[in-house]
């Protein structure tokens, strides 16, 4: 979702339907195999609880492979 405000700072949000759940109650499926291999963060694993952190790290590693552009 993307939305751009009063001030025109846009505003992006993801939203992952496969794996959602309210951040340090839902946990991650057990069939997440080796994410940081993966190049996941150090704490997305299978089984543990899921973090805002995570997501963040993520879109950090693709905004620096030049895959999002800011």
């Amino acid at each position: 979702m993307v939305k751009q405000d009063k001030r025109g700072a846009w505003h992006v949000r993801f939203i992952d339907f496969d794996w959602a759940g309210l951040e340090g109650i839902a946990r991650y499926p057990k069939s997440l195999f080796d994410a940081p291999r993966q190049g996941w963060h150090e704490e997305a694993r299978a089984g543990r609880l899921m973090c805002q952190q995570h997501d963040t790290f993520l879109l950090e590693k693709l905004g620096k492979v030049g895959l999002l552009r800011r």
